[in-house]
């Protein structure tokens, strides 16, 4: 179908755990630390038996669902920092859709020089220095977009549903950013389960 997400069940990832259980443990407990990995392999997968009929820079992501276990919104902690959770609820709100820069290019606009692959950290990241020899620029640089690699991103606003609220108290909620062919998905009023890391 050509997309670029991969879903796995949890369940299928439990038939292939070691007998100690190490790594699913480590999978969920250090979720952030090892998504980057998975991306990793899932893009080396398909360069090795996809069919390679995909766009140049492509971006290829891993989804798990059907976690045996789900957190209420009101039990988030940041204790769960990292982690990889699931979480119910119903949509209340969603926003428009919007291109988030993940990997950029950048062109050297004393030397010309190009600097691929620079990582974004939260926030919009230019090289630190150029590394063509003599040339010392550090600010003046223009972003190329074709180099650059960009995805689809959305925010969505998640209502506890009325069963966890305690008698007296007010619905919670918590805001969930969707990435990739998630965005769009769900609508206001959907009831689901969302599976990912808490930052």
């Amino acid at each position: 179908q050509e997309k670029t997400t991969m879903s796995v069940d949890f369940q299928h990832l439990a038939k292939f755990q070691h007998n100690d259980g190490r790594f699913l443990t480590t999978l969920v407990s250090k979720y952030l630390l090892h998504e980057e990995d998975l991306k990793k392999a899932l893009t080396r997968f398909m360069a090795l038996f996809g069919q390679m009929n995909f766009k140049k820079r492509q971006l290829f992501q891993v989804s798990i669902f059907n976690l045996p276990q789900l957190t209420k919104i009101r039990e988030l902690r940041t204790t769960g920092l990292g982690r990889l959770s699931a979480i119910t609820g119903t949509v209340t709100r969603t926003t428009d859709s919007k291109p988030e820069l993940l990997t950029g290019a950048f062109i050297c606009k004393e030397c010309g020089t190009i600097a691929s692959g620079v990582e974004q950290q939260f926030k919009y990241t230019e090289p630190v220095l150029c590394t063509k020899q003599g040339c010392n620029n550090k600010t003046f640089w223009e972003l190329l977009p074709k180099e650059s690699i960009m995805i689809d991103w959305q925010k969505i606003r998640l209502q506890e549903d009325s069963s966890e609220i305690p008698a007296g108290s007010m619905p919670r909620s918590v805001d969930v950013i969707l990435r990739g062919e998630m965005v769009d998905v769900p609508k206001p009023g959907d009831k689901a389960v969302f599976t990912g890391k808490l930052v």
